[in-house]
């Protein structure tokens, strides 16, 4: 008797401990991370959305954030591996479509925080040119030269894809988008013709009168978005800065003129931004209010 009740009271132990006494398992809260890494390009409308988003996640949402620079290669590279968190630059559906194709499974598009964007390649606007398939008319004149910018860009593909289409015969010079700039400058200043490898938005189109040669191929395609893309597990594990995040967006002019005041600061970038939050109380809450729902975010397809 004494046998059986003992194996009764060890049967009732072992239920309990493999069932757990509390019958109801508590959801995590959000992790608490050392730091956020947040990846950019060294291009103007990344540096400003970079900048705005990182200072607001610091300030408001009480996560540090590490920023780190690089080429667009390798920000994809380290979205996929996890090494980078976030990333508010990529350009959709054509420019950085082949990066999100290949990573698809390692990464999430959290939508677009930046409508009607455009690449393309841009002139004065003094320049009696309107189409890519008038280049060849002016080759003398512009010395059979593309001004672009760094190699690996997208935008640095899609041109050398015109050239090709359009049977252009141009070579696309590689440099930066800081030199590229200088070279426009220049050229406007002297009244000289140029071409070179554009996008909206910058601050460029703020100060200087710009126009888009049309592309009649459509090999920079119509309209482009920017969006948030994040490393797959992070809205799991961050939802309030996720949350953060798709609620994140800016318009044309509002980004624009945040770059112009950036690019003609005397102060840090971090300050510019921190004074920008304070300057713009309501947009700000807008994107930092609670939510209650991830029913939008999407894998990247």
């Amino acid at each position: 008797m004494l046998s059986h009740l003992v194996t009764i009271f060890i049967f009732f132990c072992c239920f309990f401990i493999t069932s757990g006494c509390n019958p109801q398992k508590k959801k995590a809260p959000e992790k608490k991370a050392e730091t956020i890494q947040i990846v950019y390009v060294n291009w103007a409308e990344g540096v400003a959305m970079t900048q705005l988003a990182s200072a607001i996640i610091e300030e408001k949402l009480g996560t540090p954030v590490t920023l780190s620079k690089t080429d667009i290669a390798s920000v994809f590279n380290g979205l996929a591996s996890g090494k980078n968190q976030v990333f508010l630059d990529a350009w959709l559906p054509v420019t950085h479509g082949n990066y999100i194709h290949d990573y698809r499974n390692q990464i999430f598009d959290l939508g677009v925080n930046f409508d009607h964007a455009k690449t393309g390649l841009v002139v004065p606007a003094y320049m009696h040119l309107s189409s890519i398939s008038q280049l060849n008319n002016y080759k003398t004149r512009l010395n059979k030269h593309i001004v672009g910018i760094e190699t690996g860009a997208g935008i640095m593909r899609l041109a050398n894809r015109a050239i090709q289409e359009y049977n252009l015969d141009f070579e696309l010079l590689i440099s930066s988008e800081s030199e590229m700039i200088s070279s426009l400058q220049y050229a406007i200043q002297e009244k000289q013709p140029i071409v070179v490898t554009g996008w909206i938005p910058h601050w460029m189109f703020k100060k200087y009168d710009l126009k888009f040669l049309t592309d009649p191929l459509q090999v920079f395609g119509d309209h482009e978005q920017i969006h948030t893309i994040i490393h797959k597990g992070f809205e799991d594990e961050y939802p309030r800065i996720t949350a953060f995040l798709k609620r994140f967006k800016l318009d044309k002019e509002t980004l624009q003129n945040f770059m112009l005041q950036l690019h003609q600061s005397n102060i840090n970038t971090r300050d510019e931004a921190l004074q920008w939050i304070q300057s713009h109380p309501k947009l700000v809450h807008s994107w930092i209010a609670p939510s209650d729902s991830l029913k939008n975010v999407s894998v990247a397809q």
